[in-house]
Formats: structure tokens, C-alpha cells, sequence
């Protein structure tokens, strides 16, 4: 059967190919093919409706991180809240510059309980220390002089 569904799919039938994944239990492999036919939302949907929550998630986070190498980096962000993934959608705020906003979604993280620093992870304190400076950096240009010290003394602290 996956030797017929391999067959449907290189013979330009992909939703064919892909429905008969589904059927065998394997519908994982069936979004993977839709994505890399381009057919994101397809692949979402289906993963959505049809996959366990771990392996959809997968398949979502996989299309955030095409919308991220694209430039598509609003709806990137977006997906990775939505999807709970506070790391990256925070890493994704620094590497745009957008520092504030980093800032804000690390301080709505600790007040909910969710963890997404590592004290003891070189690479979270020197992100921390980024996002800080930065921070500060921004609180300079407004004209918000004990904003700026307490990140300046905050990216020190890290």
C-alpha cells in the first residue's frame, strides 16, 4: 500500500497519494508531502482534524518556520503563540529588533507560570542580555530614563 501511495503522489496525484497515507495510518507523512508541494493550510487542516496533538503540532510549527524564511514574519508569530511556542516566537521579536515586544512577551509568560528562560543556559542568558540592552535602548529614545536603567541593570544582572 505505501509502495501505491508513493506511486499515486510522484504521478502528480498527491491528493490521492495523500488520503491513502491517511487511510494506512499515516497521515503524518501525508502532510509532509502536502508541504512540500506547497499546500500549507491543506497540510494544517488536515493535521488538525486527523493527527495526534504532538504530530500536528509538528506539521504547524513546520509551516511557521517556512512563513519565518519567507518573510511572512507576522503570521510566523502568530503561529507560534498560537501554538504555545514562546521560545521562538520570542526569538523570532529579537532577531526583527522588535525588543519591546520581546520584553512584553516575556513578562506575560512569567506572569502565567510559563518558563522559557534557562538560568543556567549560556545561550538564554546572553539572549536575555540582548533583549535587555535592546529594551533599553528603546526606553532611551523615548525620553523614559528609569525605564532605561532598570533593563540596562537588568541585561547586567543576567
Amino acid at each position: 500500500m505505501q509502495i501505491v501511495a508513493t506511486n499515486l503522489i510522484a504521478n502528480n496525484q498527491l491528493e490521492e497519494g495523500v488520503e491513502l497515507l491517511c487511510l494506512m495510518g499515516r497521515g503524518l507523512e501525508g502532510c509532509r508531502y502536502l508541504q512540500n508541494n506547497g499546500r500549507w493550510k491543506e497540510a494544517a487542516t488536515m493535521a488538525k482534524s486527523s493527527l495526534p496533538a504532538h504530530e500536528a503540532n509538528s506539521v504547524i510549527l513546520r509551516w511557521a518556520l517556512h512563513l519565518r524564511e519567507n518573510g511572512e514574519y507576522e503570521k510566523s508569530l502568530r503561529m507560534y503563540i498560537s501554538m504555545g511556542a514562546f521560545i521562538e516566537a520570542r526569538q523570532l521579536l529579537i532577531d526583527q529588533k522588535h525588543y519591546e515586544r520581546a520584553v512584553l512577551l516575556s513578562i506575560a509568560c512569567e506572569d502565567m507560570g510559563v518558563i522559557i528562560d534557562d538560568p543556567n543556559n549560556d545561550h538564554d542568558r546572553a539572549l536575555l542580555a540582548s533583549m535587555y540592552v535592546g529594551y533599553a535602548s528603546y526606553l532611551h529614545e523615548l525620553g523614559l530614563w528609569s525605564g532605561t536603567k532598570v533593563y540596562r541593570e537588568k541585561a547586567l544582572a543576567v
